[in-house]
């Protein structure tokens, strides 16, 4: 798939073991392939919109593979990117979570649910809110969850 536009695509389930994907790009793609099926860093160069690759709830394994693959291949640009990816939507899903869990308080469930079930109070929420408005500021903010390592100081001298 060299030069492939696969932006927004949904990669959900895919066994990509033998894809090359040279120069793709990959912008806003839901990334969740299958666990421990992704090529070696010789099929994934030169990919592109890696900071903007999504997954939904928790299922992070495709990103972190692919975090690992670059990573013990050298590649530390392309790890900062999926690195980025993959806090900020940990981030946005945690929170989403959250706030669905707190919207649904009051909706009818079975006695299954009810009892898997924690309860969400507002000072849950509160905190929550603050941990992810935390994380927004001081980590995705300012540094792009390493991404981009010089970016404090940049702010730091800028004021």
């Amino acid at each position: 798939m060299w030069g492939a536009n696969l932006s927004r695509v949904k990669l959900r389930e895919t066994n990509l073991s033998r894809a090359k994907l040279w120069k793709a790009n990959l912008s806003q793609a839901r990334f969740e392939p299958l666990h421990g099926t992704l090529p070696p860093a010789i099929g994934l160069l030169g990919l592109r919109g890696l900071d903007s690759l999504t997954f939904k709830g928790s299922s992070s394994f495709g990103l972190m593979d692919l975090r690992e693959i670059f990573k013990k291949a050298g590649m530390r640009e392309e790890e900062r990117q999926v690195t980025y990816a993959l806090n900020r939507n940990r981030r946005i899903n945690t929170w989403e979570e959250i706030k669905e869990k707190a919207t649904d308080k009051g909706k009818k469930k079975t006695e299954e649910e009810k009892g898997e079930e924690k309860e969400i109070t507002w000072a849950t929420l509160g905190i929550a809110w603050l941990e992810n408005t935390f994380q927004l500021v001081f980590f995705e903010w300012t540094c792009d969850y390493g991404m981009t390592p010089s970016k404090p100081l940049d702010i730091m001298f800028f004021f």
